[in-house]
């Protein structure tokens, strides 16, 4: 373990296979180690004398079920206890000059285990943080304990992000015009997402006629753009269509409301499940797609973006290379497949979707700008709430955590400057700053 900075180990299986070897290092390294969930014992138990004496601390009995929440630096933060929910260790502390708790989990009536604790050169998290992830969730401590892991001396800084979204050829001027202008003037910087050519072929919007036009069409769309620019934005690319051929996928079929680089469907319940990807998906494939995009930007006099946005933060391996060849940053969440850390075909069955509440370089090796709060919904869907102004801001307060977190969220235009001054005036008053996408980058 010499060579590495450190070293993270999470237990998915009791019956995994754990070389005897990688446990003697583990018990006699100075590397920072971050072991998390199952198989702790195996480690204490293969020697128990110097498990004892440097880390003195252990798991017990079955795991502690309906733990709803973390406190982590003195801020609650949530967890899920959906059906299936196999509850946190039991951690209980031998020496408590030795071990040290660094976070809590807690029932409702008050009773919990230690979430979190470091002995020594051992950072162990009572479960896995990516079984699930939430803006408000216990993955944020987890986040700031990599801190310690990995770069102890990073100072407390607390930038926030705002972008504008699903902007396309078919969208409002005067509603672009309006929102730029409230950010403007609230000095606020800001990113737009912008879709080149809206598509439409089903004529789902459009009283049946099938329509389809670009950016070089709308030349009153194209000077609102220019003024967004003028006034504080940076161009992002939100896909080409943000849509998928002539059938739904799994809306309507219209820019903006469907997915464009994987193929779904809605359920009885009306919920999105996510089918595959895209026939015929390949790198190639998706390249020629992203050129026909930044052609129709250079058709209108537009400036090249150099920032992507997946649709829906979905797309395949493949299209992850493809951007990561065409765009400087992307500015998303990642799907992160099995496939890409072992081999194998891409399948969606077998991925981890993660938001980022800092930059990171991701396993397709692309810088990307971090999105960690999500956005107003009046209506909600999916099978998720409605989410206000309140909403936002409460994440952007839980995620102070990370001690150099970014609060990032995006707002779609037809809204209106309303909803938006009262999260950029929120977000100010728990003492972020606001900067624009390249910042964060530096």
């Amino acid at each position: 373990m010499r060579k590495y900075s450190a070293v993270l180990y999470f237990g998915s299986s009791p019956s995994a296979r754990i070389p005897s070897s990688f446990l003697d290092d583990v018990l006699t390294t100075r590397v920072p180690v971050v072991w998390a969930d199952q198989n702790l014992k195996r480690l204490a138990d293969h020697n128990p004398t110097a498990w004892k004496s440097r880390y003195a601390f252990h798991t017990t009995g079955p795991n502690l079920d309906g733990v709803t929440r973390v406190t982590y630096r003195g801020t609650t933060l949530t967890r899920l206890t959906e059906p299936g929910d196999a509850g946190i260790r039991n951690i209980r502390i031998d020496d408590p000059h030795k071990a040290k708790v660094l976070a809590e989990g807690q029932r409702p009536d008050g009773s919990g285990s230690p979430w979190a604790v470091r002995a020594g050169n051992l950072w162990y998290i009572g479960e896995n943080p990516f079984d699930y992830v939430t803006a408000s969730d216990r993955y944020l401590a987890f986040s700031d304990l990599l801190f310690d892991v990995l770069a102890p001396g990073t100072p407390n800084r607390h930038r926030a992000l705002v972008r504008l979204e699903d902007i396309s050829p078919n969208s409002d001027p005067g509603q672009l015009r309006a929102v730029a202008t409230c950010l403007h003037q609230a000095r606020v910087p800001f990113s737009f997402g912008v879709i080149p050519v809206y598509a439409d072929p089903r004529g789902a919007a459009n009283g049946g006629k099938p329509t389809t036009f670009a950016l070089k069409d709308r030349p009153e769309l194209v000077a609102a753009l220019r003024y967004m620019i003028g006034h504080g934005g940076t161009m992002v690319m939100h896909g080409v269509t943000h849509q998928l051929d002539h059938k739904p996928n799994p809306y309507d079929g219209v820019s903006g409301s469907d997915y464009e680089f994987v193929t779904a469907h809605q359920n009885a319940k009306q919920d999105v499940v996510m089918d595959g990807l895209v026939p015929g998906h390949a790198r190639e494939r998706t390249l020629a797609r992203l050129d026909r995009g930044l052609a129709e930007f250079k058709a209108a006099g537009l400036p090249r973006p150099q920032v992507f946005e997946f649709p829906h933060y979905a797309a395949g391996p493949d299209d992850y290379q493809a951007v990561g060849q065409r765009f400087g940053y992307r500015y998303d969440e990642t799907m992160t497949y099995a496939s890409s850390l072992s081999g194998g075909v891409p399948d969606l069955r077998q991925r981890d979707d993660q938001f980022y509440p800092y930059v990171v370089r991701d396993v397709y090796g692309t810088a990307v700008i971090p999105e960690s709060l999500g956005n107003v919904e009046a209506t909600g869907h999916n099978g998720r709430p409605p989410r206000g102004p309140k909403d936002i801001v409460g994440a952007a307060r839980r995620t102070l955590v990370v001690r150099d977190g970014v609060a990032s969220f995006f707002y779609h235009p037809p809204l209106g400057p309303g909803k938006l001054r009262e999260i950029l005036q929120g977000i100010r008053d728990l003492g972020y700053r606001f900067v624009g996408p390249q910042d964060v980058m530096r």
